[in-house]
Protein backbone atom coordinates (compact mmCIF):
# COMPACT_ATOMS: atom_id res chain seq x y z
CA UNK A 1 0.00 0.00 0.00
CA UNK A 2 1.54 2.87 -0.67
CA UNK A 3 0.96 6.77 1.07
CA UNK A 4 -1.91 7.61 -0.99
CA UNK A 5 -4.10 4.74 -0.41
CA UNK A 6 -3.22 4.68 2.88
CA UNK A 7 -4.62 7.93 3.46
CA UNK A 8 -7.83 7.08 1.39
CA UNK A 9 -8.52 4.14 3.30
CA UNK A 10 -10.74 5.91 5.63
CA UNK A 11 -12.51 7.86 3.09
CA UNK A 12 -15.40 5.50 1.74
CA UNK A 13 -17.28 6.61 -1.28
CA UNK A 14 -14.56 8.55 -3.13
CA UNK A 15 -12.86 7.33 -6.01
CA UNK A 16 -9.51 8.82 -6.87
CA UNK A 17 -6.01 8.84 -9.52
CA UNK A 18 -2.89 9.57 -9.19
CA UNK A 19 -0.72 11.54 -11.91
CA UNK A 20 2.44 11.82 -11.85
CA UNK A 21 2.66 15.38 -14.36
CA UNK A 22 5.99 14.48 -15.89
CA UNK A 23 4.12 11.65 -17.83
CA UNK A 24 1.42 13.96 -19.35
CA UNK A 25 2.82 16.45 -21.73
CA UNK A 26 1.78 14.57 -25.32
CA UNK A 27 -1.72 14.68 -23.98
CA UNK A 28 -1.52 18.05 -22.33
CA UNK A 29 -0.44 19.38 -26.06
CA UNK A 30 -3.53 17.71 -27.49
CA UNK A 31 -5.66 19.01 -25.18
CA UNK A 32 -4.34 22.26 -25.62
CA UNK A 33 -4.80 22.35 -29.44
CA UNK A 34 -8.74 21.47 -28.50
CA UNK A 35 -8.92 23.95 -26.65
CA UNK A 36 -7.84 26.61 -28.91
CA UNK A 37 -9.73 25.14 -31.69
CA UNK A 38 -12.84 25.86 -29.32
CA UNK A 39 -11.49 29.18 -28.12
CA UNK A 40 -11.47 29.99 -31.81
CA UNK A 41 -15.08 28.94 -32.80
CA UNK A 42 -16.26 30.85 -29.95
CA UNK A 43 -17.40 27.72 -27.86
CA UNK A 44 -16.10 29.21 -24.85
CA UNK A 45 -18.06 30.25 -21.88
CA UNK A 46 -17.73 33.19 -19.58
CA UNK A 47 -17.64 30.46 -16.70
CA UNK A 48 -14.58 28.92 -17.31
CA UNK A 49 -11.14 29.66 -17.35
CA UNK A 50 -9.99 32.07 -20.09
CA UNK A 51 -6.08 31.12 -20.20
CA UNK A 52 -6.25 28.04 -21.43
CA UNK A 53 -2.76 26.71 -20.64
CA UNK A 54 -3.74 27.24 -16.87
CA UNK A 55 -6.70 25.14 -17.31
CA UNK A 56 -4.14 22.16 -18.36
CA UNK A 57 -0.81 23.00 -16.61
CA UNK A 58 -1.11 22.71 -12.66
CA UNK A 59 2.66 24.44 -12.54
CA UNK A 60 0.28 27.64 -13.32
CA UNK A 61 -1.12 26.78 -10.27
CA UNK A 62 0.96 26.15 -8.17
CA UNK A 63 4.82 26.12 -8.88
CA UNK A 64 7.00 22.92 -9.11
CA UNK A 65 3.58 20.86 -8.95
CA UNK A 66 4.61 17.08 -9.80
CA UNK A 67 2.05 15.17 -9.26
CA UNK A 68 -1.80 15.61 -9.14
CA UNK A 69 -4.64 13.37 -7.40
CA UNK A 70 -8.26 13.56 -9.09
CA UNK A 71 -11.00 12.96 -7.05
CA UNK A 72 -14.31 11.85 -8.08
CA UNK A 73 -17.12 12.21 -5.20
CA UNK A 74 -20.44 10.56 -5.91
CA UNK A 75 -23.63 12.80 -4.35
CA UNK A 76 -26.52 10.75 -5.71
CA UNK A 77 -28.52 8.85 -2.87
CA UNK A 78 -32.56 7.66 -2.68
CA UNK A 79 -33.56 10.68 -1.74
CA UNK A 80 -33.02 12.50 -4.78
CA UNK A 81 -35.63 13.71 -6.72
CA UNK A 82 -35.58 14.11 -11.09
CA UNK A 83 -38.80 15.32 -11.65
CA UNK A 84 -37.45 18.52 -9.40
CA UNK A 85 -36.81 21.74 -10.45
CA UNK A 86 -33.67 22.09 -9.63
CA UNK A 87 -30.78 19.74 -11.15
CA UNK A 88 -30.01 16.86 -9.32
CA UNK A 89 -26.35 17.98 -8.69
CA UNK A 90 -28.03 21.05 -6.64
CA UNK A 91 -30.07 19.51 -4.66
CA UNK A 92 -28.01 18.87 -1.95
CA UNK A 93 -25.75 21.09 0.23
CA UNK A 94 -23.50 23.11 -2.17
CA UNK A 95 -20.79 20.68 -3.46
CA UNK A 96 -18.19 23.61 -3.15
CA UNK A 97 -18.54 23.20 0.86
CA UNK A 98 -18.67 19.68 1.44
CA UNK A 99 -16.24 18.49 -1.37
CA UNK A 100 -13.62 20.84 -0.65
CA UNK A 101 -13.59 19.86 2.99
CA UNK A 102 -13.38 16.74 2.34
CA UNK A 103 -10.21 17.32 -0.15
CA UNK A 104 -8.69 19.74 2.75
CA UNK A 105 -8.81 16.56 5.21
CA UNK A 106 -7.35 14.84 2.57
CA UNK A 107 -4.87 17.80 2.68
CA UNK A 108 -4.14 17.64 6.31
CA UNK A 109 -3.13 13.89 5.87
CA UNK A 110 -1.19 14.68 3.10
CA UNK A 111 1.14 17.21 4.48
CA UNK A 112 1.22 14.89 7.40
CA UNK A 113 3.07 12.26 5.62
CA UNK A 114 4.90 14.86 3.42
CA UNK A 115 5.79 17.17 5.49
CA UNK A 116 6.70 20.00 4.46
CA UNK A 117 5.05 19.54 0.79
CA UNK A 118 3.50 22.49 -1.11
CA UNK A 119 -0.21 21.87 -2.26
CA UNK A 120 -3.70 23.39 -4.23
CA UNK A 121 -6.91 22.26 -3.50
CA UNK A 122 -9.56 23.00 -6.36
CA UNK A 123 -13.01 22.36 -6.23
CA UNK A 124 -14.68 23.63 -9.50
CA UNK A 125 -14.26 27.16 -8.92
CA UNK A 126 -10.15 27.54 -10.01
CA UNK A 127 -8.39 27.46 -13.50
CA UNK A 128 -7.69 23.24 -14.33
CA UNK A 129 -9.60 21.23 -16.23
CA UNK A 130 -10.78 18.66 -13.84
CA UNK A 131 -12.88 16.59 -16.48
CA UNK A 132 -9.33 16.44 -18.35
CA UNK A 133 -7.75 15.64 -15.65
CA UNK A 134 -10.44 12.96 -14.73
CA UNK A 135 -10.44 11.47 -18.41
CA UNK A 136 -6.76 10.68 -18.74
CA UNK A 137 -6.11 9.24 -15.74
CA UNK A 138 -9.00 6.45 -16.47
CA UNK A 139 -10.63 7.28 -13.39
CA UNK A 140 -14.13 8.00 -15.88
CA UNK A 141 -14.50 8.23 -19.44
CA UNK A 142 -15.79 11.00 -20.98
CA UNK A 143 -19.54 10.78 -22.56
CA UNK A 144 -20.78 12.90 -25.72
CA UNK A 145 -22.80 14.76 -23.38
CA UNK A 146 -19.48 16.51 -22.18
CA UNK A 147 -19.85 14.63 -18.38
CA UNK A 148 -17.12 12.04 -16.97
CA UNK A 149 -18.85 9.18 -16.48
CA UNK A 150 -17.45 6.40 -13.81
CA UNK A 151 -17.94 2.99 -13.83
CA UNK A 152 -19.74 2.43 -10.57
CA UNK A 153 -21.43 5.41 -9.91
CA UNK A 154 -22.04 7.08 -13.44
CA UNK A 155 -22.19 10.81 -14.16
CA UNK A 156 -23.57 11.35 -11.29
CA UNK A 157 -20.12 12.46 -9.29
CA UNK A 158 -18.37 15.88 -8.08
CA UNK A 159 -14.78 16.48 -9.24
CA UNK A 160 -11.59 17.73 -7.35
CA UNK A 161 -8.36 18.20 -7.21
CA UNK A 162 -5.14 18.07 -4.70
CA UNK A 163 -1.99 18.91 -6.93
CA UNK A 164 1.55 19.23 -4.87
CA UNK A 165 4.97 19.50 -4.89
CA UNK A 166 5.90 15.79 -4.41
CA UNK A 167 6.70 13.19 -6.78
CA UNK A 168 3.79 10.39 -6.10
CA UNK A 169 3.60 7.08 -7.82
CA UNK A 170 1.37 7.04 -10.22
CA UNK A 171 -2.35 5.37 -10.21
CA UNK A 172 -3.96 5.66 -13.78
CA UNK A 173 -6.28 2.85 -15.17
CA UNK A 174 -6.91 2.25 -18.67
CA UNK A 175 -9.18 4.88 -20.28
CA UNK A 176 -12.86 4.07 -21.21
CA UNK A 177 -15.16 5.36 -24.12
CA UNK A 178 -18.36 6.63 -24.48
CA UNK A 179 -20.45 3.60 -26.55
CA UNK A 180 -21.61 6.21 -28.81
CA UNK A 181 -25.29 5.82 -28.97
CA UNK A 182 -26.50 9.50 -29.69
CA UNK A 183 -29.65 9.31 -27.53
CA UNK A 184 -28.31 12.18 -25.34
CA UNK A 185 -27.29 14.02 -28.35
CA UNK A 186 -30.73 13.55 -30.03
CA UNK A 187 -32.83 15.05 -26.93
CA UNK A 188 -30.44 17.86 -26.19
CA UNK A 189 -33.88 20.88 -25.56
CA UNK A 190 -31.19 23.20 -27.36
CA UNK A 191 -29.09 20.51 -29.66
CA UNK A 192 -25.79 22.02 -27.71
CA UNK A 193 -24.44 18.42 -28.20
CA UNK A 194 -22.57 16.66 -31.06
CA UNK A 195 -20.47 13.88 -31.81
CA UNK A 196 -16.59 15.71 -32.54
CA UNK A 197 -17.11 17.08 -29.40
CA UNK A 198 -18.09 20.59 -29.96
CA UNK A 199 -20.63 20.93 -27.19
CA UNK A 200 -21.61 24.05 -27.53
CA UNK A 201 -22.38 26.01 -24.01
CA UNK A 202 -24.73 28.62 -25.29
CA UNK A 203 -27.09 26.12 -26.37
CA UNK A 204 -27.25 23.72 -23.38
CA UNK A 205 -30.21 24.35 -21.23
CA UNK A 206 -27.90 24.47 -17.79
CA UNK A 207 -25.94 27.34 -19.45
CA UNK A 208 -28.72 29.77 -19.88
CA UNK A 209 -30.43 29.03 -16.64
CA UNK A 210 -27.16 30.71 -15.16
CA UNK A 211 -26.79 33.27 -17.39
CA UNK A 212 -27.46 37.07 -17.23
CA UNK A 213 -29.53 39.37 -18.33
CA UNK A 214 -32.78 38.33 -20.56
CA UNK A 215 -33.94 35.51 -22.19
CA UNK A 216 -34.46 35.87 -25.85
CA UNK A 217 -37.48 33.53 -27.07
CA UNK A 218 -35.02 30.80 -28.29
CA UNK A 219 -33.66 30.73 -24.77
CA UNK A 220 -36.62 30.82 -22.97
CA UNK A 221 -37.87 27.91 -25.29
CA UNK A 222 -34.82 25.84 -24.02
CA UNK A 223 -35.13 26.02 -20.41
CA UNK A 224 -39.08 25.14 -21.06
CA UNK A 225 -38.27 22.31 -22.13
CA UNK A 226 -35.83 21.33 -19.60
CA UNK A 227 -37.94 21.94 -16.87
CA UNK A 228 -36.00 23.40 -14.74
CA UNK A 229 -35.39 26.49 -12.96
CA UNK A 230 -31.73 25.86 -12.63
CA UNK A 231 -29.86 23.11 -14.10
CA UNK A 232 -30.38 20.42 -16.51
CA UNK A 233 -30.69 16.96 -16.33
CA UNK A 234 -31.76 15.11 -19.49
CA UNK A 235 -28.62 14.27 -21.05
CA UNK A 236 -27.65 12.23 -18.09
CA UNK A 237 -31.09 10.78 -17.39
CA UNK A 238 -31.60 9.18 -20.72
CA UNK A 239 -27.62 7.45 -20.93
CA UNK A 240 -27.88 3.92 -20.41
CA UNK A 241 -24.54 4.52 -18.48
CA UNK A 242 -26.42 5.72 -15.43
CA UNK A 243 -28.61 2.60 -15.77
CA UNK A 244 -28.00 0.32 -12.64
CA UNK A 245 -25.47 2.29 -10.89
CA UNK A 246 -24.28 2.31 -7.18
CA UNK A 247 -26.31 4.91 -5.27
CA UNK A 248 -24.02 6.95 -2.78
CA UNK A 249 -24.77 6.20 1.03
CA UNK A 250 -23.75 10.00 1.63
CA UNK A 251 -26.62 11.95 3.67
CA UNK A 252 -27.60 14.75 2.76
CA UNK A 253 -30.31 17.82 3.43
CA UNK A 254 -32.76 17.49 -0.04
CA UNK A 255 -34.37 20.04 -1.41
CA UNK A 256 -35.88 19.19 -4.68
CA UNK A 257 -37.53 22.50 -5.77
CA UNK A 258 -37.35 26.40 -5.29
CA UNK A 259 -40.54 27.28 -4.76
CA UNK A 260 -42.93 30.32 -5.80
CA UNK A 261 -41.96 32.00 -2.36
CA UNK A 262 -38.75 32.81 -4.22
CA UNK A 263 -40.84 36.06 -6.18
CA UNK A 264 -41.77 37.56 -3.04
CA UNK A 265 -38.42 36.84 -1.04
CA UNK A 266 -36.48 39.47 0.03
CA UNK A 267 -32.35 39.32 -0.77
CA UNK A 268 -31.89 38.67 2.16
CA UNK A 269 -34.63 36.00 3.25
CA UNK A 270 -33.34 34.11 -0.02
CA UNK A 271 -29.84 34.12 1.10
CA UNK A 272 -31.16 32.64 4.58
CA UNK A 273 -33.22 29.72 2.81
CA UNK A 274 -30.87 28.92 -0.02
CA UNK A 275 -27.71 29.99 0.87
CA UNK A 276 -25.83 26.37 1.26
CA UNK A 277 -26.75 25.73 -2.20
CA UNK A 278 -24.84 25.80 -5.47
CA UNK A 279 -27.91 27.52 -7.62
CA UNK A 280 -27.88 30.65 -4.81
CA UNK A 281 -24.61 32.11 -6.48
CA UNK A 282 -26.38 33.11 -9.48
CA UNK A 283 -28.74 35.31 -6.77
CA UNK A 284 -32.50 35.60 -6.57
CA UNK A 285 -33.16 37.67 -10.00
CA UNK A 286 -31.97 35.14 -12.31
CA UNK A 287 -33.60 32.20 -10.52
CA UNK A 288 -36.94 34.14 -10.25
CA UNK A 289 -36.57 34.90 -14.34
CA UNK A 290 -36.15 31.07 -14.84
CA UNK A 291 -38.95 30.30 -12.41
CA UNK A 292 -41.50 33.09 -14.23
CA UNK A 293 -40.62 31.34 -17.32
CA UNK A 294 -40.95 27.08 -16.38
CA UNK A 295 -44.18 28.56 -14.42
CA UNK A 296 -45.69 30.02 -17.54
CA UNK A 297 -44.51 27.17 -19.80
CA UNK A 298 -46.53 24.69 -16.90
CA UNK A 299 -49.50 26.66 -17.61
CA UNK A 300 -49.85 26.63 -21.10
Amino acid sequence: MNHIDEIMKSFIDVEYRVIDLNNIYNEQLECLNFLKKRKEKKLASEFEEQDIEKKIFPETSLENAKSLIIFFFPYLTKRHNPKGNISIYSQGIDYHIWVKEKIEQIEELFIKKFPGANTFVQVDNGPLDEKFFGYISGLAFLGENGLLIHKVYGSYGFLGILASDIRLREKKTVKKRCIKCRVCINICPGKALSSNGEFNPKLCASYITQKKGELTIDEATIIKKSGKVYGCDICQMVCPMNKEITISKRKDIIMEDITEDICSNSNKEFKKKYGDRSFSWRGKKILERNFTAIKDFKKD
